[in-house]
């Protein structure tokens, strides 16, 4: 069973205590790599055996992982992925966003994409964060925003992505850059308004002079906000007919970010690029510059 479903079935079961001990974990691997039980005895206010009851049934539902004392000197715990999957959908269900989640709708090496149902019954675009996925090891250097932290958990690293693509698109939204609609954010899941279409990447396009035109036309819209993407390319622009639409903007920097004029170049020139071997259209980066201003 895929892991945000098996969450989806537990929260039904799950009670306040269950919460309580989530998110005392959550608070305590700031500082902690793993969290001792004694710690948590102290942050939930339990006693010992209710303790001990909560974390055996957060264990059954996968939500936590123990290490042996002998591994690290001491009993300790840590949040697992569906523990904090546990508490974002609990969050932005209490607060009237969420009402119901169905199938998985997009996967990538650093995200799960879900269909959401919204109280009101709109459809929504439920994105998890899962950056760490595939190499833990890189999440320090992956992320300019997080290189000066000591102490990084995959939580930090993942909520902060979710925060800075929904900063993102609250600034782009609003001035009519083609981008998903945000709703809200929650620790590292991203909610936006359900967008049709299919990634660039998987589809041929019918009139790719036109659709790359569209995307500089875009691109362009962006920056005069003042935001760069910074990691564009044909796996993160969705297009239906000759409409785009640009996604997974945590990369994002502003225009007056030292770095800014190289990664628009980087941006611009891998879009060139994948219409030029696709398609065989033929558009120098450099005319995005002239053209621009």
């Amino acid at each position: 069973m895929v892991m945000v479903e098996r969450v989806v079935q537990a929260l039904p079961e799950m009670e306040p205590e269950d919460f309580k001990v989530l998110r005392a974990l959550e608070l305590e691997m700031r500082r902690h790599d793993w969290v001792p039980f004694d710690r948590l005895l102290e942050r939930t206010g339990l006693d010992e055996k209710e303790l001990g009851y909560r974390l055996s049934r957060l264990d059954r539902w996968d939500m936590v992982v123990r290490t042996r004392r002998q591994t690290v000197g001491y009993l300790g715990y840590q949040l697992r992925p569906e523990g904090y999957d546990a508490l974002a959908l609990r969050a932005l269900v209490d607060q009237g966003v969420l009402e119901g989640l169905g199938p998985e709708i997009g996967v990538g090496k650093e995200a799960d994409v879900y269909l959401g149902i919204s109280p009101k019954g709109a459809q929504l675009a439920v994105k998890f964060n899962r950056i760490g996925r595939t190499s833990y090891t890189k999440i320090k250097r992956y992320r300019e925003y997080v290189k000066d932290k000591r102490h990084i958990s995959w939580l930090y690293v993942n909520r902060l992505t979710a925060e800075r693509e929904f900063e993102a698109l609250l600034h782009l939204y609003p001035e009519g850059v083609s981008v998903p609609r945000p709703v809200a954010q929650n620790r590292h899941v991203l909610v936006m308004e359900r967008f049709e279409g299919r990634e660039l990447a998987e589809t041929r396009v019918e009139n790719p002079e036109a659709v790359l035109n569209r995307v500089l036309e875009e691109y362009e819209h962006a920056l005069e906000v003042g935001v760069v993407h910074g990691d564009l390319s044909q796996f993160n622009i969705v297009v239906e007919g000759d409409d785009v639409l640009l996604i997974d903007w945590a990369h994002w920097v502003e225009v007056s970010h030292p770095s800014a004029r190289e990664l628009v170049e980087r941006d611009v020139r891998n879009v060139c690029d994948y219409f030029r071997r696709k398609y065989g259209v033929h558009r120098h980066p450099r005319e995005f510059f002239e053209n621009s201003g």
